[in-house]
Order: structure tokens, then sequence, then C-alpha cells
């Protein structure tokens, strides 16, 4: 098993190389450099509207970019991933691993087709060899598309399985309170009944909301979260403030577009991170999350 897994993977050692070859294609370590960004992903399975973030860095002295992948909605929502690629200039290719939440793990190598940039593995588990991708193209300054697809060895053709649309986020100069304007309303949890309500002050010196809960039996409210959004020496600040806790907790806003912020707190328990985006005019979702685990909510407006 070993070694036919050996030979496999130098096989697609050399194919990959020898295209680049025969291409006359000389890499230059920065083919990839498109992907890095923040990104906003929608996709559809089976009919179903799914959609989710990507943030996407360079590491290491921008040796390594690393993904950090979130299904937000739909079909796949709920799904976290990362994958780590770097170019290496002697084999003259790339290398990418992914892992998820479910413990998994796949490892690619490199290649392109015309415009597209592809990463592909193939692997045998003793029922047969699997042989999969990953194709990028469609390639613009602020989108392209992403395909999952598999090989069908009978019919010798790639199917897709999978396929997401990539828009980067217009990050907002000059970010105000103003630009938050978007959460304002009251927004409704349909899968448990709960509320939250943004507003800005009466002065309009904070978004102010709240979390709230009701009793089926009694008809009462209960007010679970205080909620704000606040400028504080130069920075926006995003503050929760649970009913079971004596202490409100700030999350410094990392990023924000005009319709969602990223919000982080390293040193907080759970959750680190904390996200808003407005989904479309009747919808909007919330994330948090850290390295471990995510919740995720969807409301919609009343």
């Amino acid at each position: 098993m070993i070694n036919k897994t050996l030979s496999t993977v130098l096989l697609l050692f050399v194919l990959t190389t020898s295209s680049f070859a025969q291409n006359g294609q000389q890499l230059s370590g920065h083919e990839m450099d498109f992907w890095v960004g923040e990104w906003d992903l929608t996709w559809t399975v089976n009919g179903d509207e799914g959609g989710g973030t990507n943030s996407v860095t360079k590491t290491l002295g921008g040796a390594v970019i690393h993904e950090h992948f979130s299904g937000i909605y739909g079909p796949n929502g709920g799904y976290l991933g990362e994958s780590f690629t770097t170019f290496n200039p002697r084999s003259q290719t790339y290398y990418q691993t992914w892992v998820d939440m479910n413990g998994g793990y796949l490892d690619f190598t490199f290649n392109s087709e015309d415009d597209k940039y592809i990463f592909i593995r193939e692997v045998d588990f003793g029922q047969g060899p699997v042989r999969t991708r990953m194709v990028f193209y469609n390639i613009k300054p602020h989108s392209f598309t992403w395909d999952w697809q598999r090989y069908n060895f009978e019919t010798e053709e790639w199917a897709t399985n999978w396929q997401i649309i990539y828009q980067r986020k217009n990050k907002i100069e000059n970010l105000s309170l103003d630009k938050f304007r978007w959460m304002t309303g009251r927004w409704t949890n349909n899968q448990n009944g709960t509320q939250e309500v943004w507003k800005y002050s009466d002065d309009q010196s904070m978004l102010e909301g709240y979390a709230v809960s009701f009793n089926e039996e009694t008809s009462d409210s209960t007010i679970t979260e205080q909620l704000k959004i606040i400028e504080k020496d130069g920075t926006f600040i995003f503050i929760a403030h649970p009913a079971s806790s004596s202490t409100p907790t700030e999350f410094p806003i990392i990023s924000a577009t005009d319709k969602n912020f990223v919000s982080y707190n390293p040193d907080h328990d759970f959750p680190k991170r904390v996200e808003y985006h407005r989904l479309d005019e009747n919808r909007l979702g919330a994330i948090i999350k850290d390295e471990k685990q995510m919740q995720r909510f969807l409301f919609r407006s009343n």
C-alpha cells in the first residue's frame, strides 16, 4: 500500500512538473496571490442556496497562503476548514494541505489548463483510485469561480460536485457608525423565536441592540443580552453583555463592508470571533466561533 501510494504521488509530481515544462511555463510563485483577501461565497446544491465566507491571508513571511473557510447557511452551512498553500521554487509547483472540523485531511499538487489553476489529488484505499481536483477559473480582480470535481474513470470525464462563486468584499474606507445602518431593525430567529433588535441611540453616538427570548406559555419576554457597536479611540468595537455575565466583552472590529463585519478578541474563551452578515433584504446572519467550534444564527426581518 505504501509503495503504491508513493508511486501515485510521484506520478502526479512528474505529470505536474512536466506539464509546465511542455507549456514552457515558468511559475513565479505569485500565481495564487489573487486569492488573498476577504470573500463572500455563494453556491447552490440540489436547488438549495448556500453561502459563507473565506478569509485568505499570507503568513510565514508571505511564503504560505492560509485559508479560513466558513459555511454560514444552506447546504454545507456550519462547515469549517482551513488550508495551507505554498510554492516550492525547486520543483516549480504549488502544494496545498486542507484540514477540516470533521478530521478531514487532503493534500494536493498544482497544475494549470489555459487560464485555470488546478489542485489535484489521487488516492487508492484498496477499492480503486479516486481522483479529485479543485479548479480556480473565471479569475477577475474582484471575483472568480471555484469547482470541486471528481473524475469518472469509465467516461474519462470530470464531474462538478460543488461550485462556489467568490465575490471580494468591498472594504469601506473612512468607516463610521452610519456604515452599520444595514443592521438596524427587528430580526427573528425562526428556529427558536428569539429576536435581536438594533437601532441607533437617540444621540446617534452608538448602535444599540439587544437579544430577547419569549415564553410561549406566559407570553413574557426576557432580555438575554445587551449589544452595542461604538467607536473608541479610533477603533470600532462590538460589545456583548450576556445577562448571565457580570461584565461585557469587547470585540474590536477588524474588517467591515457595506453588508457585514468581523470582530475578534483572541483573549476571550468563547467566542473569539463574532461576525454579522446582511445576506439579502430580509435575512441577517450571525456567527460566533473560535478555533474548535462555530455557532451560526439566521434571522429574518419582521
